[in-house]
C-alpha cells in the first residue's frame, strides 16, 4: 500500500487561505507540502508580471499541480466570452510554469437536459480543451455538486464523447454525495484520472433544514474527521497504478486550514505505517 505514496504526489488547495495565501504557502512549506492547487483568481492578477509570480513560488519552493477554473459548459449563449476567457488563462500557464488546468463544469442552469443541450455542452468541452491543448496545457474536468456534470451518467456521457486527451479529476466527497464508487471510475477512466481531490465526509445532521429534496447528505471534513473508508480508497488507487496527485481540499473544515492539512497528513502517514506492518506479516 505504500506504493501510493511513492508514485503519487501530495498537493493541497491554497484557496482556503484566501487573501492570506502567502501565509498558506509558508504553512504548507513548513509541513513539507511541495505542490499546491490554485484558483485562477490568484494567478490572473500576475498576467503582466509572470516573473513576479514565479519568484513568489521560488520563495517557498512550491510547484503548482493545477489551476482550477470554471468551464461554464452550460453557457452556450455566452460561449464566445467563455472561450476568450480560457484563451487568456491558457496563454498564461506555460510561462507561469503550470501544465494543468482543472475545469469545474459550472452551475447547472436547467433541471433537465435536452439532447441539444448535451451536444452543445460536449461541443463546449471540446472547444475549451482544444484551446488549452494549443498552449500545451493538459485539461481535465472536475465533476461537482450542483454543476452540469455531476452524476455517473453525466460523467460517462461527456467522457465518452470528449477528446481522448481530456482528463478527469474526481473529488472523493462529491463522488460520495453522488453515490459513485471510485473503483468504477478507475476501471473505466484510470489513465485519464490525473488527480484526485481528497477529503473526508461525515453524515449531515438530520433536521427540517436537511429534509429538502437534493439537500446534502454529508458534511466534508479533514481526513480522519469523517466516515469514509480511506484504506480501501488507497488500495483501489494502488490496484490501478494511480500516479496522479492526491490533492487535499480543506474547504469545509471547522479548524484553520493549516491545522486541517496537518491532521490529514498525519492520517496519510498513519495509513502508510499500517500498510508497512501488514506487508511484513
Amino acid at each position: 500500500m505504500t506504493q501510493v505514496f511513492h508514485r503519487s504526489k501530495v498537493s493541497c488547495q491554497l484557496t482556503p487561505w484566501g487573501e492570506a495565501y502567502r501565509d498558506g504557502l509558508k504553512e504548507l512549506a513548513a509541513l513539507d507540502v511541495a505542490y499546491i492547487e490554485i484558483g485562477s483568481r490568484l494567478l490572473l492578477p500576475f498576467e503582466r508580471e509572470i516573473s513576479r509570480w514565479r519568484e513568489l513560488l521560488d520563495e517557498t519552493g512550491h510547484s503548482v499541480s493545477g489551476v482550477f477554473e470554471f468551464g461554464h459548459f452550460a453557457g452556450w449563449n455566452r460561449r464566445r466570452e467563455i472561450y476568450l476567457h480560457h484563451d487568456r488563462l491558457a496563454r498564461m500557464l506555460e510561462p507561469a510554469g503550470i501544465g494543468r488546468v482543472i475545469l469545474g463544469p459550472g452551475i447547472r442552469l436547467k433541471r433537465g437536459w435536452t439532447g441539444e443541450d448535451r451536444l452543445r455542452m460536449v461541443a463546449m468541452v471540446a472547444e475549451i480543451h482544444k484551446r488549452y491543448s494549443f498552449y500545451g496545457v493538459a485539461a481535465a474536468i472536475h465533476p461537482h455538486i450542483s454543476h452540469c456534470i455531476y452524476t455517473q451518467e453525466e460523467i460517462d456521457y461527456v467522457m465518452e464523447r470528449a477528446p481522448g486527451g481530456l482528463g478527469l479529476v474526481p473529488d472523493v466527497g462529491h463522488l460520495h454525495e453522488a453515490g459513485i464508487g471510485m473503483r468504477h471510475l478507475l476501471k473505466r477512466y484510470g489513465p485519464r484520472i490525473t488527480a484526485l481531490h481528497v477529503k473526508d465526509a461525515r453524515p449531515a445532521e438530520s433536521g427540517p433544514g436537511n429534509a429538502r429534496p437534493g439537500s446534502r447528505k454529508s458534511v466534508f471534513t479533514e481526513l480522519g474527521g469523517g466516515t469514509l473508508d480511506l484504506p480501501s480508497l488507497l488500495q483501489d488507487l494502488i490496484a490501478h497504478d494511480f500516479r496522479g496527485f492526491l490533492t487535499l481540499e480543506m474547504d469545509e473544515v471547522s479548524c484553520p486550514p493549516g491545522e486541517a492539512v496537518r491532521l490529514s497528513l498525519d492520517v496519510l502517514e498513519r495509513e502508510k505505517r499500517n500498510s508497512v506492518k501488514k506487508g511484513r506479516k
